[in-house]
């Protein structure tokens, strides 16, 4: 065989073998861009934070007609991903006092709420959007911040700490995306609708 026979060989051999590395990998690399995505927005108006007469039995002193002016500050979150992400949850995982950069010990991960849903997990559609309660305050009470979640007292632990700056951290998950992890500066303010909240 010729030195230009065995040069064509070993090219057509090469040629074949990364075709086929790349037909192998071809349907991962399709999952990967097709893949769902998560997305975060914020800003400190409407319709992220939002006033509302509300009936929670989390409040330890109801009114007496049931209702309490709230403000509730909520994250926009975004399938900006290619497909249906499934099974999706936001989880507040860290309370950490702005002040002393101490975590809170009287607190545990719990999952949050979806605005319009008493259900968890849920389902977003690729380009759509759902929002995330993260905390709200009510008017008639300026000690504490409340934190929706989906059990009103999982394990006893404090849903309702003091009102000062906090630093949160959130993630969040869902069975076919990956997970987002996103900190935010929790700003507190004498009146119950100027609270702050800033993406770090």
């Amino acid at each position: 065989m010729s030195e230009i026979a065995e040069w064509v060989t070993a090219i057509v051999t090469l040629a074949t073998a990364m075709v086929a590395v790349f037909v192998a990998f071809l349907p991962s690399l399709i999952r990967r861009r097709n893949r769902p995505k998560f997305a975060v927005e914020f800003k400190n108006e409407e319709p992220f934070c939002r006033h509302n007469q509300t009936r929670y039995s989390m409040f330890s002193e109801p009114p007496a007609n049931g209702l309490v002016s709230t403000y509730w500050v909520r994250l926009r979150v975004k399938n900006a991903g290619r497909s249906l992400a499934r099974g999706c949850e936001g989880k507040l995982v860290r309370i950490t006092d702005a002040e002393t950069n101490q975590d809170r010990k009287d607190f545990d991960p719990v999952i949050l709420h979806w605005v319009g849903t008493a259900h968890n997990p849920i389902d977003i559609n690729k380009s759509e959007y759902e929002y995330l309660d993260v905390v709200f305050t009510r008017e008639d009470d300026p000690k504490v911040f409340q934190i929706p979640c989906k059990e009103e007292e999982p394990r006893g632990i404090n849903l309702r700490p003091d009102r000062k700056d906090y630093i949160l951290q959130i993630v969040l998950y869902g069975e076919n995306i990956e997970p987002l992890q996103k900190s935010f500066y929790l700003k507190n303010h004498e009146k119950y609708d100027e609270i702050k909240l800033v993406v770090l």
